[in-house]
């Protein structure tokens, strides 16, 4: 009996199954009445259109079996079985027990069949075909084997080996490994193999890992050239491995999964620790150099997870199958006794979606060399996951209900489920008799036929009206082989609406504005800004400019839905800097004035030490004191704010230690007293040449010492007179030149008296306090007429100098005016 659930005509879908769904869940007394009609109008339905290509069988009495199944580029169909004993393959007759591979055209017939027998009957742990249609054979055995009667020298110390033949089926190349093998992938230009081991590895002659003193065990891969060298490999450590498996991408990445026992996984000597109730579950990438890109670990609760097989589509994305007992912390929603579990990764490794088949499904546990769960996918990326199950189960569809799988038989059946990319189930399709059929393996060809392999109990199988029937007649297990053709084709897409969700669409200076989605099934999102794609794939993105921006998800699914456009404009201030001439540094009764630049509809609030100065609204204030200033710009979206510190300096004031120091021989220690941010400069016998910077000096040098000291504010002057006679101010010293200013202070105009320069032209500079020379004339000094220089200027009272330079000698006198 066969049984289709089909989501193929999306109206049948909503109007008649998704209606029987939710009366079927909600209400006990339409169960009974609608559920025969349902899956009997259904069966029909489906049962009508012939879905299955061809189907073979064979087998004898004694039990017989196909495990592996691949499509080459031509949609030819290559397996790999077992039979024991005497048997006829299409019209082929094989009169021995061995492995047997055979190649069937697209019209299910046989081509041809070739046998490995040996002393023991060795493993076939694996099928390839690789894009130019070579077929590889991954095995083992202790002993010699043949291949379709040509010898192959296999002996004790080489575990593994592997067969390259032709689409003829004739025998390339064999190869023989000292290790255990247990999956090959092959490319253009490499060969991949995953294997394991215990105490230590090696591979032929290069050595993975040496001197191991206690047992452990592990599983490494290898890439070779196709010459078969050694490029790299990784190796993985810990109690014991179950089920892994590997795939490549079309980038050369390699993808690693499995089950491990143990509280630590160590991967080339890095220790990563784990669950201590040794069962835990990993899956990792590892880039073309063999350095792991990205490594996941999750751990058990109380049960037990094996990740049997996987793949990666086209995009780069990984799915992964396998089977589940007890619970599984992250990973899972539910108590399984038994169960089968389908999860996909995204290429950095995020968890895209996760599906759980509560099942009684016996898969991997009671059939000793089955993985368990067979994966593959079509042309469009939508994955077909297969296996055997025991009792009934759910699975969801592209509405989020149900979708019931009921068994047929009275033991297990079969069923194969194709999921869409975006993680709900398109249809499922359930193979089942009045005994046992187990699913083994499944390959998707060019055309997207599903190719099946298992074994089945039944005295007959039908598949739709291929019918093939039990060679043995007493129930034992036979071999079958069958192509179904996909019946649907692309799921219908799901009908949700696609939105960008954003706290606020005005964007102001330095903003940002974080665009989102609240999209059910996310596998892919691509972003555009004014029709320009973004390089960004997650479920939202940060902006900082205006633009129309659109979200497009699932590009490369075949569900392509896309939102509206999303406006965001730019409300942004001009930049609020706050303008305040060459300085913000401030004297005794000086103010700076504080100005941003004027904008419309917009409001100014000033601060000065954080509190608001509320009589200043407009966009500029006067400082007048020491503090920190800032303004607050807004407008009815955006808000800015600018600051700055307004320094508040004193005019220098200078004082030398004493007027006057009697002079023994001994240096003396001369020092001013005076502003802490002055800078001071000594000159000595009014020399103009700097004589020290330096704030304090010491000299044994009898004569004046005049130093001048400024800060931001200004200058001030005072000088000190060395000598040895004690007689202070009428010191000879300071005979030799004198300035005398009179009356000081006055009202501007006053009288020059200098002694003690040469006969000769003088410049007179008279500067105010900050050291600006506010006027400058020449006069004639001569110190034997001894006559007075009469001045007047006219300027605001304050403290001013007087500089009378003549050649290399100056002199400077202070002087106040009072108007």
């Amino acid at each position: 009996m066969i049984e289709f659930i089909n989501v193929k005509n999306e109206n049948f879908f909503k109007l008649f199954f998704s209606q029987f769904i939710i009366k079927y869940k909600n209400t006990v007394t339409t169960k009974y009445v609608f559920f025969p009609c349902v899956i009997l109008f259904l069966c029909s339905f489906m049962t009508n259109a012939q879905n299955f290509s061809w189907a073979d069988g064979y087998g004898t009495h004694n039990g017989e079996s196909t495990d592996l199944v691949k499509c080459d580029s031509k949609g030819n169909t290559y397996t790999v079985g077992y039979i024991n004993g005497g048997c006829s393959i299409g019209d082929i007759y094989i009169n021995e027990t061995s492995r047997v591979i055979i190649k069937y055209n697209k019209s299910g017939e046989v081509i041809w069949v070739k046998t490995i027998v040996g002393n023991n009957l060795p493993y076939i742990l694996d099928l390839f075909i690789d894009d130019k249609d070579q077929i590889y054979l991954l095995g083992n055995s202790s002993s010699t084997i043949s291949y379709d009667d040509e010898i192959i020298n296999t002996d004790a110390t080489y575990l593994s080996f592997l067969l390259t033949i032709n689409e003829d089926g004739e025998l390339i190349n064999q190869k023989q490994y000292n290790s255990y093998l247990k999956q090959i992938v092959a490319t253009d230009q490499h060969i991949f193999l995953l294997g394991n081991f215990t105490h230590y590895a090696t591979f032929n002659d290069y050595h993975l890992i040496n001197n191991r003193n206690k047992y452990n065990s592990g599983l490494y891969f290898v890439k070779l050239d196709k010459n078969g060298n050694h490029i790299n490999s990784k190796v993985f450590e810990a109690g014991e491995f179950n089920y892994v498996n590997m795939d490549i991408s079309n980038d050369g990445s390699v993808y690693i999964c499995g089950n491990f026992d143990g509280d630590k996984l160590t991967v080339d000597g890095k220790v990563h620790n784990c669950s201590p109730n040794n069962n835990n579950y990993f899956i990792t990438c590892i880039d073309n150099e063999a350095n792991i890109k990205w490594l996941t670990i999750k751990n058990t609760n109380n049960g037990y997870i094996s990740p049997v097989n996987m793949l990666v589509d086209n995009q780069g994305d990984i799915y992964v199958a396998g089977n589940i007992i007890g619970e599984f912390k992250d990973l899972t929603t539910q108590r399984h006794d038994y169960g089968t579990f389908l999860f996909k990764y995204s290429t950095q490794g995020k968890l895209l979606w996760q599906r759980e088949l509560a099942t009684n499904n016996t898969i991997g546990h009671t059939i000793v060399g089955f993985k368990g769960c067979a994966l593959d996918i079509d042309n469009d990326n939508s994955v077909f996951i297969a296996s055997s199950f025991m009792t009934n189960f759910n699975i969801p569809n592209y509405k989020c209900e149900d979708i019931n799988v009921v068994k047929t038989g009275s033991s297990s059946d079969i069923f194969i489920a194709k999921f869409h990319p975006l993680g709900y189930v398109q249809w499922v399709k359930v193979i089942g008799g009045s005994k046992d059929e187990w699913l083994r393996d499944i390959a998707i060809d060019k055309d997207d036929h599903i190719n099946i392999v298992g074994k089945y109990a039944s005295l007959s199988l039908n598949f739709d009206n291929h019918i093939i029937k039990n060679n043995s007649g007493n129930y034992d297990h036979d071999a079958f082989s069958a192509c179904l053709i996909d019946p649907t084709g692309i799921a219908p897409c799901p009908i949700l609406p696609v939105n960008i969700l954003s706290a606020k669409t005005n964007l102001c200076r330095y903003d940002t504005i974080t665009l989102t989605t609240d999209y059910a099934f996310i596998n892919y999102c691509q972003w555009k800004k004014d029709g320009s794609i973004l390089p960004y794939h997650n479920d939202s993105i940060i902006i900082t400019s205006k633009g129309q921006y659109r979200l497009i998800i699932n590009e490369g699914t075949l569900c392509k839905d896309s939102s509206d456009n999303l406006t965001i404009e730019d409300r942004k201030l001009p930049l609020p800097k706050i303008f305040y001439g060459d300085s913000t540094i401030i004297c005794d009764q000086d103010s700076v004035v504080l100005k941003v630049k004027d904008f419309d509809n917009s409001n100014y609030e000033w601060f000065k030490d954080g509190s608001i100065i509320e009589s200043q609204k407009d966009s500029f204030i006067v400082a007048k004191e020491e503090g920190n200033y800032s303004v607050h710009m807004n407008n009815e979206f955006c808000a800015q704010l600018d600051s700055v510190f307004v320094k508040k300096l004193e005019y220098p004031n200078i004082t030398i230690n004493a007027d006057t120091f009697s002079y023994q021989g001994i240096p003396i220690d001369i020092y001013p007293i005076m502003n802490s941010d002055s800078k001071a400069l000594w000159y000595y016998n009014y020399d103009i040449k700097e004589f020290s910077r330096e704030n304090k000096i010491s000299t044994s040098l009898l004569g004046n010492y005049t130093i001048v000291a400024e800060n931001y504010c200004g200058i001030d002057v005072d000088q000190v007179f060395v000598n040895e006679e004690h007689n202070g101010i009428k010191d000879k010293y300071l005979k030799d030149a004198s300035l005398i200013l009179s009356p000081n202070p006055s009202n501007g105009s006053f009288l020059i008296s200098l002694d003690g320069f040469k006969v000769g032209e003088c410049l007179i500079e008279i500067l105010n306090i900050k050291g600006n020379v506010v006027k400058s004339f020449t006069e004639w000094c001569n110190n034997n007429e001894n006559k007075a220089i009469p001045i007047n200027i006219a300027t605001s009272s304050g403290t001013y100098f007087v500089r009378i330079t003549q050649n290399s000698n100056f002199i400077i006198g202070k002087l106040i005016i009072k108007n």
